[in-house]
């Protein structure tokens, strides 16, 4: 014979028992009429159909759009899309950004080689006057609406209004990207990207090509990149004159400013043609940024070849590739002690505003009157 606790026992067992059978029953109700209520009746797509019409507009021998039209829809021309959907194909069924990375990246995304060096030289005396210029380097922002909330602080400047994720660039003239350093972690100004980025990786390695020369007749070993007012007084690094006393060196501030507008301008066009970055990101991961950022300067780059403005678009040889050689820790610290040199600069910065003046006065073209 049952004792009366438990009998109880299992009278409060049923209880609960029939209590969360009913929670569950109303949850469910509540769920089917939810869904009736917001649910969109489903839409039949005839996906074969649309892909047809893409064809016959587009891709077909008899295509609607031509190239112009083409051109200005796709930001590219037929040609070029072609390829890369073809060679995409080729590596990957479904397109994504790790893959345009992985087959265009060690062309399209590089510093320059020894082919590469004399015809960026070339153009860049030819057309600012500058000898053995490389580009300009400087950094920009990209929003970051979506950014994980463990995360925001440590992307956060007090100069911008949200987390901003932060750009490292180089470009010549003709808006060739030649180096590019995305998404650093920490609240970082553009000397902390300096310091971190791979800008200098292939000088301190002794693997980097010549780029020794002459300014104002004075040998110096090492190429170099205008850049604003933040960055270090480096032996790599020319910065304008804040405030010139004489002509000269006002023609020196004057041209530096010039030339030095050619990042700038890369960084105008980028934004203009890729809207995805020229928005706010609603991308969570950090990693998918950097491989959208990536993947559309590769394709900036893809573009300009293309279309036969890039200085040194066809002379990159993935054979030629340089070699380490064997360098002691100590030859490497000395190698970025002459890169950091303060007074390398001032020196370099002078060579560079008589060389310019000189430029000048022997009837050199002027930039300024083009």
């Amino acid at each position: 014979m049952s004792s009366p606790s438990s009998s109880s026992d299992g009278v409060l067992d049923d209880m609960v028992i029939a209590m969360t059978q009913e929670a569950i029953n109303y949850l469910r109700e509540e769920a089917k009429s939810s869904a009736s209520r917001t649910r969109q009746p489903p839409l039949e797509w005839n996906r074969l159909a649309a892909h047809e019409r893409l064809v016959q507009d587009y891709f077909c021998e008899t295509h609607l759009y031509d190239d112009v039209q083409f051109k200005r829809r796709f930001r590219m021309s037929r040609r070029l899309f072609v390829k890369i959907s073809n060679d995409l194909a080729g590596e990957s069924f479904f397109f994504h950004a790790k893959g345009v990375i992985s087959l265009y990246g060690r062309r399209y995304l590089r510093m320059p080689t020894s082919a590469d060096v004399p015809l960026l030289y070339e153009a860049h005396q030819r057309i600012h006057g500058f000898p053995r210029m490389f580009g300009s380097l400087d950094c920009t922002h990209w929003e970051w609406a979506a950014c994980p909330t463990a995360w925001k602080w440590q992307h956060h400047r007090g100069d911008h209004d949200g987390p901003t994720p932060i750009l490292q660039a180089v470009a010549s003239q003709d808006l060739w990207i030649w180096h590019a350093y995305f998404g650093m972690a920490g609240t970082n100004n553009d000397i902390a990207i300096l310091m971190s980025s791979n800008l200098f990786d292939d000088v301190i390695d002794g693997v980097a090509p010549d780029t020794s020369f002459y300014a104002n007749d004075v040998q110096y070993k090492y190429g170099y990149y205008l850049i604003d007012s933040i960055y270090p007084e480096w032996a790599t690094l020319v910065k304008t004159l804040s405030c010139p006393d004489d002509e000269k060196r006002l023609y020196f501030k004057k041209k530096q400013e010039s030339a030095r507008k050619d990042i700038e301008r890369a960084f105008g066009v980028l934004k203009k043609r890729w809207s995805i970055i020229a928005q706010p990101s609603r991308i969570l991961e950090k990693s998918k940024m950097r491989n959208v950022m990536y993947t559309c300067i590769i394709l900036h780059n893809m573009i300009l070849e293309d279309s036969g403005r890039a200085f040194c678009g066809e002379s990159y040889d993935e054979s030629n590739k340089p070699t380490n050689p064997i360098l002691t820790y100590a030859e490497k610290e000395d190698i970025r002690a002459k890169i950091r040199a303060r007074h390398t600069h001032h020196n370099l910065r002078a060579d560079l505003t008589e060389h310019l003046w000189f430029y000048r006065e022997q009837g050199g073209v002027d930039t300024d009157a083009e």
